[in-house]
């Protein structure tokens, strides 16, 4: 047994470790339990907010003199974020408010800084948002303030955290952008969910709270930032300040210090004053129990210095004029009454309401980097127009919209589905269709299930919209998909139990080629054995010989009685040596005739033998095969005695879970090689495993890197897309063709095409998705392959584009009909009875209870003459048409009859039993039948 003393010692040195109480200085173990307190937080919280309530606008940014940041001039403004020794980039704000006041000019008019910063009232404004709630997206590019920006000087020690053995290496700042352009995504909530109502301040200047969610991508390093900001909005300005808040920035009691003038500072630090009381009186209550009601990532869980630091952000938005607005109306009157129709709808019929256009600019104090939105006047429209989205009413109603029409389109492959489905309503139609491809189809609509359902859980203003498509999505998956996929799978059964049988025989003839080469083993052994045994006889005279059973044999069926070498080094009893076998025999037992004497006269055997209850001794025969004897009694002399016929005997169960055969070593029980599906139900529940499956991994995906997300969901629509590759690959297989239906194929292919159509080339799809028409191309371009080689095989034939020996054979209902000798393959048409002979087809009875049965009648089943060379004329016995084929005559080559026939052999079929019929006509008798509408008999399935 391991000596397990160490892992206590071990133990021991860790919990000393782990639990320890901490001292004054604390060791690494003992700081890494040490969390801040809710008391504190809050404590802290509101000490910074009698900060701002004291603080004025030029105590800390600027001074009229030189206008320059005097940081050591207001040690009063004691907040997280300014202190000095944290050493973030607050000496470059001068210079960023001074771009976003370009901004402000440039969107506005010139006028507006000045009339703005003089009495805080902006006149001759243009019409603008009061409710910005919505989505804006667009370009971003590096600002040209980056260069002469001044850079942040971090102590970077400082944010390596502690971690149980000391300190841990410095960490990459998470949301640092390091790429020179990129795209951004804006969602913007109504109001922070800590915010009063619309504050009014005197002057008329309207300061509502405002809440964003911003995605920031870098291409640079294939990486996306996802975070929250909380600021303010101006309403009569149209501008909006926010920041992130953290542990080690302050944001949203310095956010009125972020305002572009004294104008505005005013009534940004009142509200944020009153914001701010009644969220600290909401945490002294217990109502809001979160470390960081302003949290920029998660839930505002407590900072921990395991988590890599973060990279804070301060944005200004500026809003743009709509465009569109009709010019003979008062344009602010008409986008108030606009406002107002689209958030408490009356009916009335509104043109589409204009989008939503901002510039940004955003500055990281400690990442140092500055961004600006990409357009005019620094850039050319078609090069970049900011920020640009709808509002939130316009895109519920185009989700709407568009919702509607993808029901249109489920409804659609519905209806081409259950006309597929009573087109294959037979066995054999349905044995041509692929159990994959359906599969496949089904779980396309089980995944667009999935995904409305869990999108109606997050979107409470589209939920009864989501929940109605998927419940459609639904009907479509489990009523017909599921259903057409179980009609396939039971007409797949006699294939999948022969492929079954099959295996099982070739598992058979394996095992018996195994045995075969365990008894020529154990007959050289035995050989061997006899051999030596009989050098040691000659040696020593007491050994006894043994028994002859009978008269002497012949060399190769003289029949000798030993038992099997005992275990360990104990040789059996002497034998008489056995002549060497001859290899020609097979090793059975059938060369060996049945002994007529049940009592045999056996060796001497060793003691350990004879002693043993109901032995069976194996008597070993020249040809090398084993028979055993049992040690019973004689039967009775009137008892039968059994033939020998040397036929295995085979019982089958009630069950037929298995073939029990009798060995010579007793019953074994058969089972199949390989474990199968033994019922649809367990399909149904890998089926959707499958699915939850994919929508997890999905769902998870969501949140990879740019590069790996891509590549998931081009590989998962790529391989969705090839649906029809397993109906290709059955085609081959079984060399059939119309599988389904060509509508049905055209169809399915075109309106399963729709949703990445519109994702991947529609600009204003509702999730914001880029256009990529490489992506779109590519996979039109696969599925459109798919349709022209499907399409191809019921025209040219199944295996037109392979090679004859990659498929296992089948037989060809479209022969090249020759007529010479060689190959003669004319079919024999009708067959000719006579009156003394019974019909062989529901066709001959007729003509004979007609009295049609003369010769004159009959001459009608062979070929008629045609007076153009090279084709014949028959008739068809299920349409009674008569059926022009074109045949190769002797003197013709093969090649130019094949070349010229190509199209031609569609137009009739040949069945094994050489008798001919139209294509349509022999196809629709073989929906239900699959025997010879003349001779009955059995006919490959198509």
């Amino acid at each position: 047994m391991a000596d397990r003393r160490g892992i206590l010692l071990t133990l021991v040195i860790f919990g000393f470790i782990f639990l320890s109480p901490p001292g004054p200085n604390g060791p690494p173990a003992a700081r890494l339990h040490e969390r801040p307190r809710l008391e504190d937080v809050i404590a802290e919280e509101e000490r910074s907010l009698e900060v701002l309530r004291n603080a004025t606008y030029s105590d800390l940014w600027e001074n009229s003199a030189n206008g320059r940041l005097l940081l050591d001039e207001a040690p009063q403004l004691n907040l997280t974020g300014f202190r000095p020794d944290q050493g973030f980039a607050w000496a470059a704000i001068p210079a960023v408010k001074k771009r976003a006041r370009e901004l402000l000019n440039n969107a506005l008019g010139t006028s507006v800084t000045s009339a703005e910063g003089a009495s805080g009232i902006p006149i001759d404004l243009p019409p603008l948002y009061t409710n910005i709630t919505g989505y804006v997206h667009g370009p971003w590019v590096r600002s040209k303030l980056q260069d002469t920006a001044a850079r942040p000087h971090l102590n970077l020690s400082s944010y390596a955290g502690e971690g149980p053995f000391g300190a841990l290496l410095p960490r990459v700042f998470d949301r640092n952008i390091t790429g020179d352009a990129g795209d951004v995504s804006i969602r913007f909530h109504e109001r922070s969910p800590y915010a009063p109502d619309i504050l009014q301040v005197p002057g008329s200047i309207n300061i509502t709270g405002l809440g964003a969610e911003i995605t920031l991508r870098d291409p640079a390093n294939e990486n996306e930032a996802e975070l929250q900001l909380y600021g303010v909005y101006n309403m009569d300005l149209g501008q909006a300040i926010l920041t992130t808040t953290s542990e080690k920035m302050a944001g949203v009691f310095m956010l009125a210090h972020f305002a572009l003038s004294e104008g505005t500072y005013a009534p940004v630090k009142a509200y944020m004053n009153h914001s701010i009381s009644q969220t600290v009186q909401k945490r002294m209550d217990g109502i809001i129990e979160s470390f960081n009601p302003w949290p920029s990532t998660g839930e505002g869980g407590p900072p921990s210095n395991l988590n890599p630091p973060n990279c804070e952000l301060i944005i200004w938005l500026q809003q743009l004029p709509p465009r569109g607005l009709p010019i003979a109306l008062p344009q602010t009157n008409y986008l108030r009454f606009l406002e107002s129709e689209l958030r408490f709808p009356t009916g009335a019929f509104l043109p589409p309401a204009p989008q939503l256009r901002f510039n940004m600019l955003a500055f990281s104090p400690d990442c140092g980097y500055v961004l600006e939105s990409k357009g005019e006047p620094d850039f050319v429209p078609q090069e970049g127009e900011h920020l640009v989205g709808p509002k939130i009413e316009t895109l519920f109603g185009d989700g709407r919209n568009h919702l509607l029409l993808f029901a249109l389109i489920i409804g659609g492959q519905i209806a081409l589905l259950k006309r597929q489905m009573h087109e294959a309503s037979t066995p054999s139609t349905r044995s041509r269709i692929s159990f994959t491809t359906i599969a496949m189809l089904a779980l396309g609509d089980g995944f667009a299930t999935m995904t409305l359902l869990l999108a109606s859980l997050f979107i409470s203003n589209l939920s009864v919209d989501l929940m109605a498509v998927a419940f459609l999505s639904f009907v479509a998956v489990s009523f017909f998909g599921m259903r057409f996929m179980f009609d396939v799978w039971t007409a797949h059964a006699p294939e999948r139990e022969r492929a079954a049988r099959e295996e099982a025989e070739e598992e058979r003839h394996r095992r018996e080629r195994l045995r075969d080469a365990l008894e020529r083993i154990r007959a050289e052994r035995n050989e061997r054995l006899q051999q030596l045994a009989a050098a040691r006889t000659s040696e020593t005279s007491n050994v006894e010989q043994p028994v002859v059973v009978g008269p002497p044999l012949a060399n190769h069926e003289q029949t000798t009685v030993a038992a099997d070498p005992p275990a360990g080094d104990a040789l059996p009893a002497p034998a008489a040596a056995t002549p060497p076998m001859d290899s020609t025999l097979p090793l059975t037992t059938a060369n060996v005739p049945p002994p007529s004497d049940p009592q045999l006269t056996t060796p001497a055997l060793a003691p350990t033998t004879t002693n043993t209850p109901s032995a069976t001794v194996p008597v070993t025969t020249a040809a090398g095969a084993d028979q055993t004897i049992p040690d019973t009694l004689p039967l009775p002399v009137t008892a039968q005695r059994p033939t020998d016929t040397g036929a295995t005997p085979i019982f089958m169960p009630s069950d037929q879970d298995g073939l029990i055969t009798q060995t010579e070593a007793g019953f074994q029980i058969n089972m199949e090689v390989e474990p199968r599906i033994s019922s649809f139900g367990s399909l149904y529940m890998r089926f959707y495993f499958m699915l939850l499956g994919v929508l997890f991994v999905s769902l998870n995906a969501a949140g990879w890197p740019s590069v790996l997300r891509r590549f998931y969901f081009t590989t998962i629509a790529l391989v969705y897309c090839s649906f029809w590759i397993p109906q290709i690959f059955r085609n081959v297989q079984r060399n059939c063709r119309k599988a389904l239906r060509t509508e049905f194929v055209l169809g399915q292919s075109v309106l399963r095409m729709m949703p990445f159509v519109y994702f991947f080339w529609y600009k204003h799809n509702v999730l914001f998705a880029s256009q990529s028409l490489y992506s779109l191309t590519l996979l039109a371009l696969w599925l459109w392959i798919q349709i022209v080689i499907i399409t191809s095989q019921e025209i040219i034939g199944p295996r037109w584009f392979i090679r004859k020996d990659w498929a296992p054979p089948a037989y060809d209902y479209h022969p090249v009909l020759r007529e010479d000798e060689e190959g003669n393959t004319l079919p024999l048409g009708l067959s000719e009875a006579t009156p003394s002979s019974p019909p062989t087809s529901p066709l001959l009875e007729r003509r004979v209870s007609l009295n049609l049965s003369s010769p004159i009648a009959r001459r009608s089943s062979l070929a008629k003459e045609h007076k153009e060379r090279g084709k014949r004329v028959y008739d068809c016995a299920i349409c009674f048409q008569d059926l022009e084929v074109p045949v190769v005559e002797t003197d013709e080559s093969g090649d130019s009859g094949l070349a010229s026939g190509l199209l031609a052999r569609r137009n009739y079929m040949v069945t094994p039993c050489r008798h001919i019929f139209h294509t349509a006509c022999l196809e629709g008798w073989m929906k239900y039948r699959l025997q010879c509408p003349i001779c009955r008999e059995a006919l490959p399935a198509l």
